[in-house]
Formats: structure tokens, sequence, C-alpha cells
């Protein structure tokens, strides 16, 4: 599903930004990202089933890992294979179930569902500090401390939900949630299911540098800052969302007939996309939200006081829903997996600066 909306906004008479008072200073810039690593599927070095998200170190070394196979793999800047460590199992350095990875000065956590574990940047074992109990997230992100967030669904109660865990995989605070069946009225409660949610309501989380996490739901532009136990209410706007093209939703709904046949696969069907589909946290404290809204594409960069300050084009081949974004110093890396393949894609931060106003 390839989505052009950025069309949409060549325009550069559409007005953005409804929500800045007169005289702000608004940069308008272009994000071009360039591919920099491809995955080969006829080298094991170089071939992933499904590659979820990566980390870099301060030499600028790529760590990818793979979703199914529980393994990292290290490459160099130019892209040569370095090492591959990790693998499903019980043994030392081994995983579960590996659900993020992130690289702090010359460490790399593992966040697993069964513990956080500690590697130098070589791909050596350190040790490993054991949860409580199996903890299973979606895309979560651990932060230094061992502290990490993530949504969960759960059978139970039928509900998804947003919640920052401690190193031992302890609840310490459930930051939202919801009751799945606004979206899946067939639900019931504590019964086995799955779900093929594109384009249900999601929450997007990220870790400031002085240990605060931002969050917002999907499906409106609003950000909160939790920190010391509670959640504050950071910035809002008003975006109206944009609708699905026609011809997609009945491919969706052919597919969702489909499903039916599985009592236990249960697909939702939109008529418009998430507003909000990417949220970063920049080391200086800015805000950096991609939204998909009426007018509205492209990424926002919001002040802390959430003062509009920048709005970004991003021009790829790629569709902006079905990617990982994530920041590394002075640029944003793009993750976006394939077939049993990924590419990766990197825009210095900044671009053609195209107007202010």
């Amino acid at each position: 599903m390839r989505m052009r909306i950025l069309i949409v906004l060549a325009v550069l008479g559409i007005m953005l930004f409804s929500g800045c008072s007169t005289g702000d200073q608004i940069t308008l810039g272009e994000l071009n990202p360039d591919l920099i690593f491809e995955s080969r599927g006829d080298d094991e070095n170089y071939s992933f089933a499904a590659a979820r998200n990566i980390a870099l170190d301060r030499k600028k070394n790529l760590y990818i890992f793979d979703y199914f196979d529980n393994t990292i793999k290290k490459y160099d800047p130019q892209g040569a294979h370095i090492v591959t460590f990790g693998g499903q199992g019980e043994g030392e350095g081994q995983f579960s179930h590996l659900m993020d990875i992130r690289v702090f000065k010359d460490k790399l956590l593992a966040l697993d569902s069964v513990g956080i574990l500690t590697f130098t940047l070589d791909g050596d074992f350190v040790d490993k500090t054991p949860f409580q109990e199996e903890v299973v997230c979606e895309y979560p992100q651990v932060f230094e401390d061992g502290r990490w967030a993530g949504e969960r669904y759960s059978q139970v109660d039928v509900s998804k939900s947003l919640t920052l865990r401690d190193s031992q995989g302890v609840e310490l605070a459930r930051l939202a949630e919801y009751d799945l069946k606004e979206y899946f009225s067939e639900l019931k409660t504590e019964e086995d299911f799955f779900l093929q949610d594109y384009q249900a309501r999601f929450y997007l989380y990220s870790f400031r540098g002085d240990g605060s996490v931002i969050w917002a739901a999907s499906d409106e532009c609003k950000v909160y800052a939790y920190k010391d136990g509670a959640s504050t209410p950071l910035f809002s706007n008003d975006y109206a969302p944009v609708p699905i093209p026609a011809e997609q939703v009945a491919e969706m709904k052919k597919s969702a007939e489909r499903a039916k046949g599985n009592p236990m696969l249960h697909m939702y069907v939109p008529q418009s996309y998430q507003i909000v589909q990417h949220l970063l946290a920049a080391p200086n404290g800015d805000i950096w939200l991609y939204a998909i809204s009426a007018g509205k594409t492209g990424f926002l960069v919001f002040s802390t006081e959430g003062k509009l300050k920048n709005y970004y084009r991003v021009n790829a081949d790629f569709d902006m829903t079905h990617v990982k974004v994530q920041r590394f110093g002075n640029a944003l890396y793009y993750v976006v997996p394939g077939r049993s393949s990924v590419k990766i894609y990197s825009s210095p931060i900044g671009g053609r600066t195209m107007k202010s106003y």
C-alpha cells in the first residue's frame, strides 16, 4: 500500500500551522532519506526474517535485531558484517522473545520477555537482570536505567494499554488504556485472539534525556509527559484525519471476510489513517511528531512548551505508516521491513530549507 499523501503538500501555500501565533518563525524543510543498508537473502550474515528496529553506536556501527530468530547483527558504517550474537534459547546471552535493543555509551541493552541482558559493543555477554515473570509487549523501548515502556494486549479484560515498567518487569505505571471492543466488538473476555489492527488506535512513546516519557495516542494530536508519577499534557492540536482511499478500504474488507474462517483472527477495517504515526524525543528536548492529517502531513517539531518550531516533509518512496523511525545524533533512520527482508534509510536533520514564516 503506497501512500503518496505528500503530494497534497506540494503546494506550499497550504497553511500548516494554525496553532502558531503571529510572528512565530517556522522553518519548512525537506528530509530526503537515502538507502544505507539492504538485506540479502543469499547470505545469512545479511538476511533477516523480521527486522524490528536498530541501534547505532558512537562510531556509527549499526545493530539490527531479528524478531523471529532472536539474533542481533552488527555492521560497520559501510555495511560490512562484523558479528552476530544472541539467538533463541535459555543459555547465557540467549533470548526467549527479544523485543528491543538500545546502545548507551559502551554497552548494548537487549530487552527480552524474561529479562534485560547487557552486552559489550563487541557482542560479548555481560549480565542479565531477570524479570519476576515473563512480560511481552509490542514495540517497547528500554532506557539506560532499565526502565522500559511498551504496549500490551490483555485477553483477560480485552484491553490495550501503555505501561511503564522497572528493570525487573514490574509495572510502575499504566499511562493509557482503552477497551479493544471499541474496534473489535465481537471480542469476548478471556478468549484467545489474534488481531490485525492496522490503523486502529495505538500508542507512541519515547524516553527523554531526563528519564521522563513523552507519549500520545495515535488518533489525536495530544502529547503528554510522564514524570514523578503523573502524566501532564504538553500540547494539543485539532487535526482532521485523512480518509483512506476507497479501493484500499474495499481490499481490506475482502481480507476481513476471508479472515472470518479463523475465529481467533480479527481484522479491523479503518476508514481513515491514524493522525499521529511517529513520536521522537530530540536530545535538546524538542518533540518530533509525524502527523498524517488534512493539510498537515510530515514531521512537526515542537518545543517542550508546545510551540511549533519546524516542519519537515519526508520525500520517500516507502510508506511512512509501515516504517519504524528512530533518531540517532543529527539524523533520522527509517527501518522499512519487507517479506523476509529489510531496508534501512537515513536522512540528516535539516535538509533543504524551503521557507520561514
